[in-house]
């Protein structure tokens, strides 16, 4: 991830946008899968 900023490809700021919308619909996706699992339709 610091590779992409230090050879100037990336703002630092691309970066962490980009962790914290990864780990939100990590989240997202986490917590569907267990409300599917628990709640079979």
């Amino acid at each position: 991830i610091l590779s992409r900023v230090y050879i100037g490809v990336h703002y630092p700021s691309d970066v962490i946008v980009g962790c914290i919308i990864g780990t939100l619909y990590g989240i997202l996706l986490l917590k569907s899968w267990r409300y599917f699992n628990t709640n079979q339709l």
